[in-house]
């Protein structure tokens, strides 16, 4: 146990919803941006597309722009994702540590009306 993150204090939870919103832009973004180039890849009549399919376009990515060019856009990705992914696991967890209290006051409260 840590006493500079606590399990069940809110700066834990927040930190550890940053790194996890930090980690899943790193996992999404080349997938991210793979899609958008095919997405925005304009067909040309009588020649073949850029992309074939979304290994060529990793592939080709990769190969001319290199491992800067599989995560363009990573920022805004961050800037997107991060608040809401830090959002939901904090108030997840408040809400968890919310209604273990009110399971608890419930069960008191039963077992007052059972004891009488």
């Amino acid at each position: 146990k840590s006493p500079l993150f606590p399990a069940s204090a809110v700066h834990t939870h927040f930190v550890g919803s940053f790194i996890t919103s930090f980690v899943l832009v790193l996992a999404i973004s080349p997938f991210d941006t793979v899609s958008t180039r095919m997405y925005n890849q304009k067909p040309v009549p009588g020649e073949p597309p850029v992309y074939r399919n979304l290994l060529e376009c990793l592939y080709k990515t990769f190969r001319v722009e290199g491992v800067r060019g599989l995560y363009k856009g990573a920022l805004e990705n961050y800037l997107r994702l991060g608040p809401h992914v830090v959002l939901t696991f904090v108030f997840w967890e408040q809400f968890k540590k919310l209604n273990k209290s009110y399971s608890a006051w419930e069960a008191s409260r039963y077992n007052k009306e059972d004891s009488t």
